[in-house]
């Protein structure tokens, strides 16, 4: 079924190169992917890609999480599948009453591309909002968390405490449950 879906999502997307069948053949199952940003994320000059996925069950268990997957290219310029991180980026119930923080107009939440690594932000809120920086770097084959900031402050008073930056353990993206 899976190599149906290939097929045709290539041929009915003719913007959508090879690589990205790595990608496909590679999804857990009842999951669909949410965005994909690729860039050179380890520093070797290929193309790597961070895909974020929903559940198909998303919408009847908002909480769900979504996972993260990470693929580095390889030599043969093919996507490896590197790392899985469950809880890294924030379900569909996380943005408090503003909604999903992956479907906002205003600030919507991103990964961003880094110096061998990447930062995923976030925000969230309506009354109280705030927002979530958290950035894990490529090393010794893994990627680890390095930074954690956030910041929130009620719409009452604009002028918030100031950025509130953590020292993080040193742990593996795949064992990220918060900071």
């Amino acid at each position: 079924m899976k190599q149906v879906a290939l097929i045709l999502l290539l041929l009915l997307l003719p913007q959508a190169s090879a690589r990205d069948g790595d990608i496909w053949q590679q999804l857990p199952a009842r999951h669909a992917i949410m965005r994909i940003f690729k860039g050179d994320i380890n520093q070797d000059g290929r193309t790597d890609a961070i895909v974020l996925l929903r559940s198909w069950d998303e919408a009847a268990n908002p909480d769900t999480p979504r996972p993260l997957l990470i693929f580095l290219g390889n030599a043969q310029g093919r996507l490896i599948r590197v790392a899985r991180a469950n809880l890294v980026v924030r379900c569909a119930a996380c943005g408090g009453v503003a909604g999903d923080p992956w479907a906002r107009k205003e600030y919507p939440a991103s990964i961003i591309l880094e110096d061998n690594g990447f930062s995923i932000l976030e925000f969230a809120g309506s009354g109280w909002r705030g927002w979530r920086r958290v950035s894990f770097r490529f090393q010794n084959s893994r990627f680890w968390l390095v930074r954690c900031q956030w910041k929130t402050w009620h719409v009452d008073h604009m002028f918030a405490p100031e950025v509130v930056q953590t020292k993080p353990r040193v742990v593996a993206i795949e064992a990220f449950e918060s900071c």
